[in-house]
């Protein structure tokens, strides 16, 4: 199975859905359990759970795919590595939807995930600047630094959830070096700071001759900041 900066090289059109969930809005429309349910706190057991070994550096081998058997995109899907020893061993590290850093120039680390109607395919760093848990290089003043080429990776998934109080579908073409295609804002008139936002995207085309992307129908998360601000090397997200 090819790396993930390989199947991704170029992702220049994106569909992006943007979920919101604001637990005040429907409390007459939600069952209790799955009011309860959608608070982090009391969040249910997942619908398929499963763990393995997974190390960086090993080539295809840093690649896994796990078919998780629903049937549905899911409601939610979670994806953490646990290292298995230094100084943060047994601590989760959650993964995210796209690699923020090239591994040209330093060490990078962590997981990147994507998950479709019946599988959950998990990348590892094949580089070898790469980890599959990296805390170092000028985080948190070096305190309890980790670079871990091995952990033990969880996967959760579960079906269903509360219905959003709001969703949007809109396609990002990243071709265009206009603002108003790369930046998008969104009103969701819900007045008021939602319980949980989640952005999620998945591939459209590769290249301008509109090649089919092998995680076309998948979906990536999206994330909060970036953490690669070099402009001469390749990021994404």
């Amino acid at each position: 199975m090819p790396s993930f900066a390989h199947e991704n090289r170029i992702l220049w059109l994106w569909q992006v859905v943007l979920t919101l969930l604001t637990l005040f809005r429907v409390p007459d429309v939600l069952a209790e359990n799955l009011l309860n349910g959608a608070r982090l706190g009391t969040f249910p057991k997942p619908d398929f759970r499963t763990n393995f070994t997974l190390q960086s550096n090993q080539g295809s081998g840093s690649f896994k795919e796990i078919r998780h058997g629903l049937n549905a995109d899911p409601f939610y899907v979670r994806v953490y590595a646990k290292p298995r020893n230094g100084n943060n061993t047994a601590f989760c590290f959650n993964g995210i939807g796209s690699s923020q850093s090239s591994p040209s120039r330093s060490s990078y680390g962590g997981l990147i995930f994507a998950y479709n109607s019946e599988f959950v395919r998990i990348w590892a760093p094949s580089d070898q600047n790469g980890h599959i848990v990296f805390v170092k290089d000028g985080w948190g003043g070096e305190v309890n630094t980790q670079e871990s080429n091995e952990a033990e990776v969880v996967v959760e998934v579960w079906k269903n959830g509360p219905a959003p109080t709001f969703q949007i579908e809109h396609v990002i073409d990243t071709r265009l070096d206009i603002s108003s295609q790369v930046y998008h804002q969104v009103d969701h008139e819900l007045r008021q700071l939602p319980e949980r936002v989640v952005v999620r995207l998945s591939p459209v085309v590769t290249d301008s001759n509109n090649e089919s992307n092998p995680n076309m129908g998948f979906w990536f998360h999206a994330i909060a900041s970036s953490q690669n601000p070099d402009p001469n090397s390749n990021f994404g997200g």
